[in-house]
């Protein structure tokens, strides 16, 4: 599981997001949310990457958005963590103030066979931090 928490938000916080983007679309969104998912040291050394996934974001079909920030509104996952007895590896991003790291250890320390794993940068650390990424998948994938 990568920069996700039981809980995300408040529903409150995503119906304002919904309104947000159906009055302004996803488009008006990228400048937060690039200083959200990238540190500033990674956006400014990876300028083409970081706008080709902000470009993505921005294509997103705004009401296909915003009903997965209606589905965000309502989970609640809190509670089922405990009954989770599969291996899970927990990966957050070390700066990531959208799914701190605390959410990520939460989540490791309450499902049955978790582990942690925190990686340098913010919300999109699979690409800021992408070797370190793949070496902790593929090394969780491989044990035994």
């Amino acid at each position: 599981l990568c920069a996700t928490a039981a809980r995300i938000g408040s529903a409150e916080s995503w119906r304002d997001r919904i309104e947000a983007v159906r009055v302004n679309g996803l488009a008006s969104m990228t400048g937060a949310t690039r200083e959200r998912w990238f540190s500033p040291e990674f956006a400014a050394r990876n300028p083409a990457a970081v706008d080709a996934i902000l470009g993505r974001f921005a294509a997103t079909d705004a009401e296909g958005y915003a009903g997965c920030c209606a589905a965000l509104a309502r989970a609640d996952f809190r509670d089922a963590l405990g009954d989770i007895s599969n291996p899970v590896l927990a990966v957050a991003g070390a700066d990531d103030a959208v799914c701190p790291p605390a959410d990520l250890a939460t989540i490791a320390d309450t499902v049955q066979d978790g582990a942690l794993c925190v990686l340098p940068g913010r919300h999109i650390m699979n690409v800021e931090s992408a070797t370190a990424f793949d070496d902790a998948l593929i090394a969780f994938l491989l044990q035994d």
